[in-house]
């Protein structure tokens, strides 16, 4: 008796930290343009909101369940890294436009493509494709000028 009370009050002093946690990362993993910054988020999403998961079982939480959102967040995650991949090669492109010399440009591209690298492991075949792609058809544009 004594163990679920503390496990209630614990639950209750946890649960609006970790929603804000999980509301900071959100915003985060939709805007960010750097790698690091996204993948680290995500995995921080997917580990608070399945702590929180574990905490529903003390408490009531208003909106969506904690079971939804864990489910919501692994089924999104290949859409939201292609959402974020694209974000980030626009942002890219848009920098290297900016360049003055094709030395400038290029360096922007190789920057892109090793900042991915580290990361590839948390990616899957698609994603990988198009880091490759997106770099491939941008270096081999730069070529012909």
């Amino acid at each position: 008796m004594f163990f679920n009370s503390r496990k209630k009050q614990e639950a209750q002093i946890l649960a609006p930290q970790l929603l804000k946690i999980i509301e900071e990362s959100c915003q985060l993993v939709n805007l960010t343009l750097k790698p690091d910054v996204f993948f680290f988020r995500y995995e921080l999403l997917k580990e608070t909101s399945s702590r929180l998961l574990e905490l529903s079982k003390y408490i009531k939480l208003k909106g969506t369940s904690p079971s939804d959102m864990v489910a919501m967040i692994t089924a999104k995650e290949h859409a939201a890294t292609m959402d974020f991949l694209h974000r980030y090669f626009e942002s890219v492109e848009q920098t290297a436009a900016e360049r003055k010399t094709l030395k400038g440009t290029r360096n922007q591209f190789d920057r892109f493509y090793k900042s991915l690298q580290p990361f590839y492991s948390r990616m899957d075949a698609e994603h990988i494709a198009y880091i490759e792609g997106a770099y491939g058809r941008s270096v081999a544009e730069l070529r012909r000028l």
